[in-house]
């Protein structure tokens, strides 16, 4: 743990996912305030308490929860904290989370069966072989993702433009939808400090197209989230995983420049027949692993939605590959 901005401490919180360390913030003062809590795994049960622990504090005296998005990375633990850090018991603490993405907390577990069921349908869509499709359709799959949260049945929605009270000051509620339609940053404007979650990260991507079940695409509505983010540029910007951003602006630009080599790169491999969303993703990301198939589909079908958009792309079903997507170059102007 370490202090980042005045009063605002980062806990670097354990996970089981390939991401790593998920980065969960102590506004210490009152009302006592937790920004993402991380995972129900008791690594992560372990280093927070211990976090709490050092500053003189406890889980039962966290007064409130607020939530970036509802990823289980970082919203599965508010639950066990909002009850006190018990396995059974009332929630005493509020927990605060968009409302689109509300649905993720308050039932967990169905939504977690739901969510396989996507992964499923956009890996047989893309024309994954049958081998990976049948691993993903493992009870054990959705099983292991439950039991690393719980639901959260009085959760408190916010919108845009809402504000929270903290020992830093006012929190405003930014939406920013993307990386999950529930997706937002809270602005500290007396700090000039930016929690923005998984929008913006320092040297990964933010996985934009992973909500790929919403209205539009995706990777259209993150864009549009980056631009408005801009007005906080000179902001703090304290992220979901990895070190904080010194330059917003600059971390902004680069990964639009990413999304657009990505598209030249599919504009590039696209051709007068038609390939599966499958295969274009081995063009583009290559010999990935099952952990990171749905990431590499989603993103794949976005950018070909992308270039459809454009123009330049075709999608198709085809009688060889019947009910599944796939891109060619728009030859008919």
């Amino acid at each position: 743990m370490r202090e980042v901005a005045d009063g605002v401490f980062l806990v670097t919180v354990p996970t089981p996912f390939p991401v790593g360390p998920v980065n969960c913030y102590i506004l210490d003062g009152h009302p006592l305030t937790l920004i993402d809590c991380g995972p129900r795994y008791p690594p992560a049960i372990n280093e927070l308490r211990a976090a709490l622990d050092e500053l003189g504090h406890d889980f039962l005296e966290v007064q409130q929860i607020l939530l970036t998005h509802g990823h289980i990375d970082h919203a599965g633990l508010a639950g066990f904290i909002a009850a006190g850090g018990r396995d059974a018991g009332p929630e005493n603490t509020p927990v605060y989370i968009h409302s689109e993405d509300l649905r993720r907390v308050a039932n967990h577990q169905r939504y977690i069966r739901g969510r396989m069921q996507a992964y499923i349908d956009i890996a047989v869509r893309s024309g994954a072989p049958e081998a990976i499709v049948a691993a993903m359709k493992q009870d054990s799959l959705a099983e292991y993702f439950a039991a690393l949260g719980e639901s959260v049945p009085h959760a408190v929605a916010l919108a845009d433009g809402n504000k929270v009270s903290s020992p830093i000051g006012p929190l405003k509620v930014v939406w920013t939808p993307g990386h999950t339609r529930g997706c937002v940053c809270y602005a500290a404007d007396e700090q000039h400090v930016l929690f923005t979650g998984d929008h913006v990260l320092l040297d990964i991507s933010s996985n934009p197209s992973l909500d790929f079940e919403g209205p539009g695409i995706s990777l259209l509505t993150y864009l549009d989230s980056l631009r408005r983010i801009l007005t906080y540029d000179g902001y703090l910007v304290l992220p979901g995983h990895r070190e904080p951003i010194q330059d917003l602006a600059k971390r902004v630009e680069e990964l639009r420049a990413d999304i657009e080599d990505k598209l030249d790169r599919l504009r590039d491999a696209l051709g007068p027949a038609p390939t599966t969303m499958y295969d274009l993703s081995r063009i583009l990301y290559g010999n990935y692993g099952l952990n990171q198939l749905v990431l590499a589909l989603a993103e794949t079908t976005d950018l070909a939605r992308v270039l459809e958009q454009q123009g330049v792309a075709r999608l198709v079903e085809t009688e060889e590959h019947p009910g599944v997507i796939c891109a060619m170059l728009n030859t008919k102007g």
